[in-house]
């Protein structure tokens, strides 16, 4: 196990601050890599040193005071009456409530008694830095609670506020949160790039796949800057043949009103960069209208786009792998009158039904009482004051993204053969594995020979939330956007007492070809090839060697004390080897849990040719 000297100083420093050390006392605080002996995830580890036992009286001053993080009740063993739980599973579970809302992912935790009077306690992370914050948190809170003392929930918001500002910015986006949570079910591994909450590698080496949000390495890269640029990609609809309304790019001294003159009424305005409908006006039809939607759009853009007003209705054609995956009708959000209540008053009632988590409301956003609201309403005569007549309906917004309050419905199966294969072949000229394509058409089930519509905008990232809106399941969302590139490749363990591990390393490296990689403690190389970088980790290394998919085959030479300090250094094993002692009996039997197969061998050159000898047969 590998200590956290600065966390676990800065976990004692923060409750020698909030309460009297003999309370509560952290004697210990790991960290594992990977798979442990606790739970087959990497993990920390808390051991907890408590002056006085905790009851159920503790458990409820925490429900008290944090009634939005309550540590769930555990299930199991009964207690005997009046006993409670060890301060390090109130801690855990604290902990995983308190990432659960604010990472919308449930981590495994757990806890065991320990010696003399110490508890342990445990929980996975996906990314260290908020487990830590935590962690450190509920830490405190439990101590406090423990000495029935008030818990000062200013200090404590406080904490949660820092703890919420390193989830966004290490935790997982959403769209990366579905694919992870489809790829788990999959048994797909993955793994974070550069700490970057968009960026997640999913699979290992030759069959791996780098996303950023729901764009991969496999979406070509002028497609994405095509797609980021509006007048660009109407450029290229044209080209291709492909129906899309007129338009004019205004600069920031250009004369927008003579663009609009020239495309002709009823027009829209949008930036030219940017998306999820900020910013965007449609149905424009007065030059007052025109002034006032030009200058909410260069809020977002000095460059914005004039563009002809299509009629219909507005659409998203997802599709993946050359296939149309899904359709989605994006309806403007809108309330009906009833002849007695204020737009404010309907507003206020329609918002009532959007709040809470963003998963549990599927994704539908508030009407916010801003200028765009404005605009809109007053194109109908209307302010927020008025009384529309029962049965009225009333726009909130000209434009129907998800984003600005649109509502969304899968009209998948009504899509018109000849909308599909355009937006199928659409994708492919554009060079993207992955797209939503905007399309506008008053019947999405009859061809543009028939009714007309255009082609909007190609989208290099489409947001899977339009999809769950729509009614789409995460999970079958997910399984289409990662495909079937991400999987593992074969990974062998070795396992060698560290004294003997210099011969047996040099007979490894004989034995690799130039697709395959292995890692030590103290090296890591890709065939004939060495990896100069010696600042990283041992299991760091071998998290290396996975990012590349140059790499078929990994081989990975550690010792017990290794593993028993580290954690396995993956989730699922081919083949493990052992030569020399055997591993502590847990330990031993996590590795038999991981591993499709274990061997032993009587020497470390019989491990080698164990190994080597195993791949070359499967």
């Amino acid at each position: 196990m590998e200590a956290r000297p600065e966390a676990l100083r800065q976990m004692r420093e923060a409750l020698a601050r909030d309460c009297p050390p003999d309370r509560l006392r952290v004697a210990a605080l790991e960290r594992f890599h990977g798979p442990n002996i606790h739970v087959p995830a990497p993990a920390f580890v808390c051991r907890l040193e408590a002056g006085a036992a905790a009851t159920d009286a503790v458990r409820q001053r925490l429900e008290a005071a944090f009634p939005d993080f309550a540590a769930e009740r555990p299930s199991g063993k009964k207690r005997a009456k009046g006993t409670g739980d060890t301060p390090a599973l109130l801690a855990v579970q604290l902990t995983r409530r308190i990432l659960a809302k604010m990472l919308h992912f449930e981590l495994r935790c757990g806890a065991a008694e320990g010696d003399a009077g110490s508890s342990l306690g445990w929980i996975e992370y996906l990314h260290p830095g908020p487990v830590l914050q935590a962690l450190g948190s509920a830490t405190v809170a439990v101590g406090i609670a423990l000495g029935e003392a008030d818990l000062p929930i200013g200090t404590f918001r406080r904490y949660f506020a820092m703890i919420e500002q390193t989830c966004r910015r290490y935790g997982p986006h959403f769209d990366s949160l579905v694919l992870i949570e489809a790829a788990r079910k999959r048994d797909i591994p993955y793994l974070q790039i550069a700490d970057n909450h968009v960026l997640w590698q999913f699979g290992w080496g030759s069959r791996s796949n780098i996303f950023w949000v729901t764009s991969s390495n496999a979406d070509g890269l002028a497609g994405h800057r095509i797609s980021g640029e509006k007048d660009v990609a109407k450029r290229l609809f044209r080209q291709i043949g492909v129906p899309t309304p007129a338009s004019r790019t205004v600069r920031a001294d250009g004369d927008y009103r003579a663009a609009a003159r020239e495309i002709g009424w009823p027009c829209v305005v949008k930036p030219l960069r940017g998306g999820g409908g900020a910013g965007v006006s449609a149905d424009i039809r007065d030059e007052q209208t025109l002034v006032r939607a030009v200058t909410q759009a260069r809020k977002s853009a000095d460059m914005i786009l004039i563009e002809a007003h299509e009629p219909g209705h507005d659409h998203r054609l997802m599709v993946i792998d050359g296939r149309l995956v899904a359709a989605v009708r994006r309806d403007r959000p809108s309330v009906t009158g009833d002849g007695s209540s204020s737009v404010a008053d309907l507003i206020a009632a329609l918002n009532a039904g959007r709040q809470g988590p963003m998963r549990e409301r599927r994704f539908l956003v508030p009407i916010a009482d801003d200028e765009m609201l404005a605009l809109t309403l007053a194109g109908q005569g209307l302010d927020m004051q008025s009384v529309p007549a029962k049965g009225r309906t009333v726009l909130l917004r000209t434009n129907a993204n998800r984003g600005t309050g649109g509502t969304c419905a899968d009209v998948s199966a009504q899509v018109h053969p000849q909308v599909r294969q355009l937006a199928e072949h659409i994708t492919a000229a554009f060079g993207y594995r992955a797209t939503g394509l905007d399309y506008v058409t008053p019947d999405i089930s009859r061809s543009h020979d028939e009714v007309g519509g255009g082609f909007l905008e190609a989208n290099s990232t489409p947001g899977i939330d339009v999809l769950i809106s729509a009614g789409m399941s995460e999970d079958e969302i997910g399984g289409l956007v990662l495909g079937t590139l991400p999987g593992r490749i074969p990974v062998v363990l070795i396992v060698i007492p560290a004294e003997q591990q210099e011969k047996a390393t040099r007979a490894l490296w004989q034995e690799l070809t130039p697709t395959d990689a292995a890692a030590g403690c103290e090296w890591a190389r890709i065939g004939t090839l060495e990896l100069p970088e010696t600042g990283l980790e041992p299991p760091a290394r071998v998290a290396a060697l996975l990012r590349y998919p140059t790499v078929e085959r990994l081989f990975i030479l550690w010792s017990a004390e290794d593993i028993a300090r580290f954690g396995l250094p993956v989730d699922a094993l081919d083949t493990t080897v052992i030569s020399g002692p055997a591993p502590a009996a847990e330990w031993l039997a996590l590795i038999e849990r991981q591993s499709k197969q274990v061997i032993s061998a009587v020497s470390p050159a019989k491990a080698v040719q164990a190994s080597i000898g195993r791949r070359k047969r499967s």
